[in-house]
């Protein structure tokens, strides 16, 4: 299937997407796109600055943002993640998922170099 002339970059880029379709175990299919430079099925293309076409992000070799952030900046996504995820929390949630989710929580704070206290100001070791 031949794609179309997109701008990227400010230019032209002209390039062949071979398209495979994957049946699902409940029916119907999903599609991919070979990546031209690995060969495997994804489900996005990249096109880095001053690369001629498009291929997956392990095809070019590009780092995930989050490898490249500082861990003091990791824990703090983290926390952020878990304090969303405290917010929904179901009635029926089990009790060992809350606790497991707890127990994220203060890894997540020793490594921001938070230390946790209880209500009367008492600190708790991580």
């Amino acid at each position: 299937m031949p794609a179309d002339y997109r701008l990227a970059f400010a230019r032209k880029v002209d390039q062949w997407l071979q398209i495979v379709a994957q049946p699902q175990p409940l029916g119907g299919e999903r599609f991919y796109v070979l990546c031209p430079i690995t060969g495997r099925r994804c489900t996005s293309l990249i096109l880095p600055p001053g690369r001629p076409f498009f291929a997956s992000v392990p095809g070019w070799g590009v780092p995930y943002a989050s490898t490249r952030e500082r861990e003091v900046d990791r824990a703090v996504r983290t926390v952020r993640k878990i304090d969303a995820q405290f917010g929904r929390r179901s009635k029926y949630t089990r009790n060992s998922t809350h606790e497991r989710l707890c127990e994220r929580w203060e890894r997540a704070q020793a490594g921001r170099g938070c230390v946790r206290t209880t209500s009367d100001g008492t600190v708790v070791s991580p």
